[in-house]
């Protein structure tokens, strides 16, 4: 069984990480309405190849960039050893009790 969060066999290639630290603008939409939020927070992208399983991760503060990569590579293996039909649900509940918080966003078109 393979969760859409987790692509590869215990290894991971620089195509398949994202973060971003700088202060940004993040236009979000909730209830209807665009908020613009000044973010300074380091994020992190969970690909798939659906589109609609792709996830934006806020990092806990006290992570580095690699150790937050390596960090949730392990819970993520970890929760698929221990329940090998797990949902991409699963995984995000285990990310979250370790910090990793869900950042909602809306995924832009595709570049050429």
């Amino acid at each position: 069984h393979r969760d859409p969060l987790y692509q590869g066999s215990g290894k991971q290639d620089k195509n398949q990480q994202a973060y971003y630290s700088e202060p940004c603008t993040l236009t979000t939409t909730q209830t209807g309405q665009e908020m613009e939020t000044t973010m300074s927070k380091q994020l992190m992208i969970l690909p798939a190849s659906d589109a609609n399983s792709i996830r934006l991760l806020q990092l806990p503060d006290d992570f580095e960039s690699h150790e937050a990569y390596r960090h949730v590579t392990a819970l993520i293996a970890t929760v698929q050893e221990q329940q090998p039909d797990c949902s991409t649900n699963d995984i995000l509940a285990t990310l979250e009790d370790h910090g990793f918080e869900p950042v909602e966003f809306i995924l832009g078109p595709a570049l050429p």
